[in-house]
């Protein structure tokens, strides 16, 4: 009787089952990284655009703010000018 060899026996693990394994999560890592790099640049993108929309939020906001203080200034003009208005008239009747 001869005794089985290695390749017979049930269980066994030989070099091109590893090979094949290996080879296999090689491809599988480098589909990883492939999206990983998508995501990467993605971000990126997104990063760049929230810091425009940033800068033009911070660009409305003082633009806001001066439109307000122009309103403001031009109203309390308004008011002086319709009080000496009304003073005048009130003098000649």
């Amino acid at each position: 009787m001869t005794s089985p060899s290695l390749n017979d026996m049930p269980g066994m693990v030989t070099i091109a089952d590893l090979y094949r394994v290996l080879t296999s999560i090689q491809g599988d890592l480098g589909k990883a990284v492939t999206k990983l790099e998508v995501l990467e640049s993605r971000n990126n993108l997104a990063d760049a655009q929230h810091m425009d929309y940033e800068q033009r939020l911070r660009s409305l906001e003082a633009a806001a703010i001066r439109v307000k203080v122009i309103a403001s200034t031009v109203g309390s003009i308004a008011g002086i000018v319709a009080g000496v208005v009304a003073e005048i008239i009130a003098k000649v009747h």
